[in-house]
């Protein structure tokens, strides 16, 4: 199975100050931190050329599908303590939703002189966490 492209955007807020705290951060306003603007997943299914490369065969190029795009990630500071939230989404395919299918490499140093390499293919795609949300 071969790792495809995955594309992050992230987006940071601001926190606007000036009453200095413990930790060297300075406080005017405490509120929810929002993102500024509206964001669109272009997380979507995309043809891609991949090579396949075997000991003792010659190099095959297959076209299937792999998940391309970006999807919203974001860092926010908790205020109360002090610690970072990190949300981060990536453009994944859904394991249970794959296109199989198999091609032939020829492979002229081998007994067997044609090799039978199976392929996945996204079927689908959309934004999913990158790994668990983690405090810094």
């Amino acid at each position: 199975m071969y790792l495809l492209y995955i594309l992050l955007t992230l987006t940071c807020a601001t926190i606007t100050t000036s009453k200095p705290t413990d930790n060297g951060f300075v406080l005017r306003n405490v509120q929810d931190v929002k993102p500024s603007n509206k964001y669109t997943s272009t997380c979507k299914p995309t043809v891609m050329e991949i090579p396949i490369k075997l000991d003792g065969c010659q190099e095959k190029t297959v076209k299937l599908f792999g998940c391309v795009g970006d999807c919203k990630s974001d860092t926010t500071l908790n205020v109360y303590t002090n610690k970072l939230y990190i949300n981060c989404s990536c453009c994944k395919n859904d394991p249970n939703d794959e296109i199989v299918f198999y091609t032939n490499v020829y492979c002229p140093s081998r007994k067997q002189k044609v090799e039978p390499v199976k392929v996945l293919s996204a079927k689908s795609c959309s934004c999913k966490p990158c790994f668990n949300k983690s405090v810094i």
